[in-house]
């Protein structure tokens, strides 16, 4: 099985920190090249650091986020795209490989689908559509005037919600419409979880996942408690001081305040799409205001005082 990935690169200190060259060296496991697309200059210092691991497509600042990346490596492919068997989208989100990238494409080998990736979501209808921090094409996709097609259609758009629902959402849209097979890593019962919350604990374990979402460490959107915790979890399959020295350049923290949080966000759902939710949210560390999310509706609950755990 010969493989191509294109990696999708952005850095806001113009930086490939260690962590993105642990994910290619690992990568270079399944694929048998890798190419390289920074959404923004580099120096030579830093492009250096891909030497063995990646070919360097472009740099320089394109406003096409990850997708116009991903379409400047396709056309470096062009016609040679007949040699290859599947093509690799990736990005720099991720902490990878949490668990081994083969353990995840020996698993996937059997399943008959044309496209997939670690996640996406589902309705009661079956998947509407894959996360794109990792794509898996098979020549029965990519092999094709649809899949040529949309990328030629990639241009620079102004938020990163755009990007998610006329290219995240509408790649997978374009396929499922014209009669392509997308398929999830993990099973589809435990598939609607969120990435950035029960996947740190649940879905990376249970399920061997080889993908840690990036900003969960740096914002921890779903209020993960005891985040902390879950990073001596990790250390025991990934380097966390990967994490921690990559975290400590976004944050300017050693000991970030969202590592402590002692609520978090959980969700109840039911089968024909109801859901409650309560939403924690803290302020100053000291105070978290409840909130009970049902049906649509949002209701504040109340108030607790919560010293922050060291």
């Amino acid at each position: 099985m010969k493989r191509v990935a294109i990696f999708a690169h952005y850095d806001g200190d113009a930086v490939i920190d260690e962590y993105v060259l642990y994910y290619l060296r690992n990568l270079l496991m399944v694929a048998d090249r890798i190419l390289f697309v920074s959404d923004g200059a580099l120096a030579p210092t830093e492009t250096a650091k891909l030497a063995g691991l990646a070919e360097l497509v472009a740099t320089g600042r394109h406003g096409e986020y990850d997708y116009g990346s991903w379409k400047r490596g396709l056309s470096l492919i062009g016609d040679g795209i007949g040699s290859w068997d599947e093509i690799i989208l990736a990005n720099d989100s991720c902490y990878a490989p949490v668990f081994p990238f083969e353990d995840a494409f020996s698993r996937m080998a059997g399943v008959a689908c044309d496209v997939w990736g670690p996640t996406g979501y589902r309705d009661r209808e079956g998947l509407k559509f894959l996360n794109s921090y990792f794509l898996v094409f098979r020549r029965t996709a990519f092999d094709s005037a649809d899949f040529w097609e949309f990328w030629s259609g990639i241009r620079p758009r102004v938020s990163k919600d755009e990007v998610v629902g006329e290219y995240e959402m509408g790649l997978s849209r374009m396929l499922l419409a014209r009669g392509y097979r997308l398929a999830t890593l993990v099973p589809a019962d435990r598939d609607d979880l969120p990435v950035h919350g029960d996947y740190a604990r649940r879905l990376m374990v249970m399920h061997r996942s080889p993908w840690l979402k990036v900003s969960l460490f740096r914002d921890n959107p779903m209020r993960v408690p005891h985040l902390g915790d879950v990073l001596a979890d990790i250390d025991r399959f990934y380097p966390r001081r990967l994490i921690d020295a990559h975290q400590r350049r976004l944050t300017k923290e050693d000991d970030p305040a969202h590592y402590h949080f002692w609520l978090g966000a959980f969700r109840w759902s039911w089968r024909d799409g109801r859901t409650l939710r309560i939403i924690g949210r803290t302020r100053r560390d000291r105070w978290w205001k409840l909130y009970v999310q049902l049906f649509g509706l949002t209701v504040f609950a109340f108030v607790l005082p919560l010293a922050r755990r060291h």
